[in-house]
């Protein structure tokens, strides 16, 4: 089923893309923003993402994408980098909407902050030899680093976000991984990862979607702020 991929990026995109114009959250009114995080990360994550492919550490099935290929990234790779971010973003402002008055969205959250910058550390220097591990816990540890220093008020809001995020994450890198299926659609070498899987998702995995989604946040943010005391 070549369309299998391509089939997961609609379906991920399309309610946030369609809700997206509801007046009550106004998400279309970020769009400016939301789109200048995504494309500075995205072009990151995909020259991350070629490296990998290329040097085997991870790879995708020819029988659910399209043959289509760019520097060797099926296209529907290259959308996960437009659809999910945004779908993650536009979520991340619906919670903010409905819950952000609540004391529990708006917790201490450098306690964790710090705990969660040690425990990547702690993965990338311990693991120097796999490369997912290392570069993703990496990745980890710079952006909750930058935003300690920075002392970032959106951290417990990005938290809980990504804590409410975990369902619809487990269901969708389950089906690309082949927790309900009998192949995967991407496939991992566990030499290059710890080897610990939930389901079939390894354990990286939650890593490398935290540093995916907290550069998206911590850059959605700051172009928030910037456009906003820029608009005449």
């Amino acid at each position: 089923m070549p369309y299998a991929y391509l089939m997961i990026n609609i379906a991920v995109l399309s309610i946030p893309l369609w809700r997206s114009f509801d007046p009550r959250v106004g998400v279309y009114k970020n769009h400016r923003a939301i789109w200048s995080a995504i494309g500075i990360t995205s072009l990151v994550f995909l020259l991350w993402d070629i490296h990998f492919t290329q040097t085997g550490v991870w790879g995708f099935n020819p029988k659910y994408h399209l043959d289509f290929l760019i520097f060797d990234l099926p296209i529907s790779e290259i959308l996960f980098f437009l659809t999910v971010p945004y779908a993650c973003i536009f979520s991340y402002l619906v919670m903010e909407h409905f819950f952000g008055h609540w004391k529990a969205f708006n917790f201490n959250s450098l306690g964790l902050s710090y705990v969660l910058a040690l425990l990547f550390l702690t993965l990338a220097l311990f693991n120097l030899g796999k490369e997912y591990t290392f570069w993703a816990s990496l990745a980890g540890f710079l952006i909750t680093m930058i935003n300690i220093i920075n002392r970032s008020t959106f951290m417990s809001r990005f938290y809980l976000s990504y804590l409410i995020l975990m369902l619809p994450f487990i269901l969708t890198n389950g089906i690309l991984t082949g927790s309900f299926s009998e192949e995967p659609i991407v496939w991992y070498n566990d030499a290059e990862n710890l080897g610990i899987r939930l389901m079939r998702i390894p354990l990286d995995d939650f890593i490398y979607n935290y540093a995916l989604l907290l550069i998206n946040i911590t850059l959605f943010e700051k172009f928030r702020n910037t456009y906003k005391h820029h608009t005449p």
